[in-house]
């Protein structure tokens, strides 16, 4: 909230503060400038998939790297973890060299 001269702030009530989420939410989407190329539909299907590896591969970043801190992880295991990670990192830069690519 702007605050004008003279005035001092306040919280909007519900009512207010409800009007306006609803304007805001009711409000149609910015149209793309007419000088502004619009991206490809295989440019946006690629994009997409690459934010989707990414998700995926987050969470078996996350978990590799908890076991290969794990005391407890018998050690003919670290190896076989150690690849895992490796090679799920790897992923991880591919999808950053694809992303650069778009």
């Amino acid at each position: 909230m702007t605050r004008a001269r003279g005035t001092c702030m306040r919280e909007p009530t519900r009512h207010e503060a409800g009007r306006r989420l609803v304007a805001s939410a009711a409000a149609p989407p910015a149209l793309p400038r007419a000088d502004t190329p619009r991206p490809e539909p295989v440019t946006l299907a690629a994009r997409r998939l690459a934010h989707h590896l990414n998700n995926d591969l987050a969470l078996q970043v996350g978990v590799l790297e908890l076991l290969a801190g794990h005391v407890d992880l018998p050690a003919h295991l670290r190896g076989w973890v150690a690849d895992a990670r490796q090679g799920v990192l790897a992923a991880a830069r591919h999808v950053e060299e694809f992303q650069r690519l778009l």
